[in-house]
């Protein structure tokens, strides 16, 4: 899996925050920059997939597209 790619499937490198305030979910563990907004301070897709259950992305997940997932997709 390509280190750039987020358990999401989002492509870090294509944000305008890689290199300047975040290096990628994968190397934050899901921590990235705009995660002190929230209560945990972990991405709750990352909480899910890397913690939780312990997989490599969301794709390998039986729940797919699950409520936290869609969630997050919304930018409000």
């Amino acid at each position: 899996m390509d280190a750039n790619i987020s358990c999401c499937g989002i492509d870090c490198s294509a944000c305008d925050q890689f290199q300047v305030t975040c290096r990628g979910c994968n190397v934050q563990k899901g921590r990235i920059f705009w995660t002190d907004e929230i209560s945990d301070g972990v991405c709750p897709i990352y909480a899910c997939c890397r913690g939780k259950k312990q997989q490599d992305h969301c794709g390998l997940c039986k729940m797919v597209p699950c409520k936290i997932w869609t969630d997050m997709k919304d930018p409000s």
